[in-house]
C-alpha cells in the first residue's frame, strides 16, 4: 500500500459507551467534531451497547475513548 492509499482510507471505529441520554450525545457529537474533524460521528442509543460509531481518515481510537472519559462516561473500543 502507498502512502497516498493511506492518506485516504476511511477508518471506521465502533465504541461501546455508557451514554444514555441524547443531550449527552449530542454534545459529545459536537466535541468530537471539533476535534477530530471526522467524516461521520453517530450514537445508536437505542443499542444495548450504546454504540458510538467514528468514521475517519486520521484519528487514534484512544483520543474518542479519552475525550468520553473527560466527559464522565465509559467508552470501550469494539474489535
Amino acid at each position: 500500500m502507498n502512502d497516498t492509499m493511506e492518506k485516504t482510507d476511511v477508518i471506521i471505529r465502533v465504541f461501546k459507551t455508557n451514554v444514555d441520554r441524547h443531550d449527552d450525545a449530542q454534545e459529545i457529537l459536537t466535541i468530537l467534531n471539533n476535534l477530530l474533524n471526522p467524516i461521520l460521528v453517530t450514537f445508536d442509543l437505542e443499542d444495548c451497547d450504546r454504540i458510538l460509531r467514528v468514521e475517519g481518515r486520521d484519528f487514534i481510537p484512544a483520543e474518542v475513548e479519552r475525550v468520553l472519559e473527560l466527559c464522565g462516561f465509559q467508552c470501550e473500543l469494539l474489535l
